[in-house]
């Protein structure tokens, strides 16, 4: 993935990314290794979002989601079953 042109600056943008994963309560490591993915991302200057950090805000849930998937390059949602 590279970047991409914002039609506003006509300059290159991150890719951006959006990260779902299904939040199970009985799996911190599941959680985590998605987090690192995250991290992981930003570090190589991806503009990564994850569900994960706006569950701990107050919001419209539903709204946020749709406009994370809308304004996505990529979506990426794992669960603990998703292959490697």
């Amino acid at each position: 993935m590279g970047e991409r042109t914002s039609s506003a600056a006509e300059r290159p943008r991150p890719t951006r990314v959006f990260i779902s994963y299904a939040h199970e309560p009985d799996s911190d490591a599941h959680g985590r290794a998605v987090r690192d993915l995250w991290v992981l991302l930003r570090s190589h200057g991806i503009d990564a979002h994850l569900d994960q950090l706006a569950a701990e805000q107050r919001q419209d849930w539903t709204l946020w989601m749709a406009d994370q998937v809308r304004e996505a390059d990529a979506r990426a949602r794992w669960s603990r079953g998703s292959p490697s």
